[in-house]
């Protein structure tokens, strides 16, 4: 991990968190997945926050995020293994001249302003 991650930054994870559904459904990042990269960031001696955006249609919504992360597993699996996680929804558009299809995209911007 020190590779990729140096002491004192912030790091975004973005997990693939798609509705509010227990982790034994499946359906989404499992929390521990997330938590065992967390230790690890840690231990590099960063800060690892999860970021993220859930699909459920209503985009950059704080009571839909933290829905989603209470029934993902993801709010006791923060404070069991001591990660942040985000419920700030500020996004940005972002340009992309470069791309085929989509020349704009909205990021997260706790993503934009992580170190890593």
């Amino acid at each position: 991990m020190a590779a990729f991650v140096k002491p004192g930054e912030r790091i975004a994870l973005k997990p693939n968190l798609l509705m509010p559904a227990a982790p034994e459904r499946a359906i989404a990042t499992h929390p521990m997945v997330v938590a065992a990269v967390a230790v690890e960031v840690k231990e590099a001696g960063a800060t690892p926050v999860v970021v993220e955006s859930p699909g459920t249609g209503t985009v950059h919504v704080k009571a839909v995020i933290e829905r989603v992360f209470r029934k993902a597993g993801y709010v006791s699996a923060a404070k069991r293994y001591g990660f942040e996680l985000s419920f700030e929804t500020a996004w940005e558009s972002v340009s992309a001249p470069e791309a085929v299809l989509t020349k704009r995209l909205e990021v997260m911007s706790p993503i934009l302003e992580a170190d890593g």
